[in-house]
């Protein structure tokens, strides 16, 4: 059996980093199986799990290791029920990614993050993407003042390349998430910053 960390789960596929430097794309057995199919986020990025291998880089995730600083977005079910969603585990730092336009970003998603990874005493930082549509007055404020209250904010663009540098230097030797709404290009932020060999949690 062999240990690592959780990258990414993605329909079903979950992609986990073994501790020897080798990716893995796993699927769970038993147990674990059973239990994803009546709860939530039985595993998720950043989890520290153990898995067998198959032929092909294949594996079978047989045991989750507990959890520690558990990033949740919280959301209202019926009847005033909460639908918990686990975003990541054992992270060291969250990047809060928002595209300036196309979608146009929310500063209430952002405050939401902001007080879930403070509440675990986690790092954050702000990533405002697609720079190269242009910054607006109103967004160049919302920039000022984020600074102001001391988060590192960064403007980004896989188009030009604004940024990248600056975020790369930021990940390298902490385990970090980046959260956000769909269509922002987190995605494309993430090729771009692994083009240049640095690990992410994402």
């Amino acid at each position: 059996m062999i240990t690592g960390e959780v990258t990414n789960v993605q329909k079903g596929i979950i992609e986990v980093l073994s501790d020897t430097g080798d990716y893995f794309r796993c699927l769970l057995r038993g147990k674990l199986l059973r239990k994803e199919r009546t709860e939530k986020n039985v595993v998720t990025v950043g989890d520290k799990v153990v898995f067998g291998t198959l032929q092909r880089e294949r594996g079978v995730i047989t045991e989750v290791l507990p959890r520690k600083k558990c990033l949740v977005r919280r959301g209202a079910g019926k009847r005033g029920r909460h639908l918990d969603q686990v975003i990541a585990a054992n992270m060291d730092q969250v990047f809060i990614v928002v595209g300036v336009k196309d979608p146009p970003y929310r500063k209430s998603l952002i405050e939401r993050y902001i007080t879930a990874a403070r509440g675990l005493d986690l790092d954050v930082m702000i990533v405002f993407n697609k720079a190269d549509l242009g910054i607006d007055k109103e967004t160049a404020a919302d920039i000022r003042n984020y600074r102001e209250l001391g988060y590192q904010v960064f403007l980004t663009s896989i188009i030009t390349g604004e940024g990248l540098e600056e975020v790369t230097s930021s990940l390298k030797g902490k385990s970090s998430v980046l959260a956000g709404s769909s269509s922002v290009g987190k995605s494309s932020l993430v090729n771009a910053i692994c083009m240049t060999e640095v690990l992410l949690a994402r």
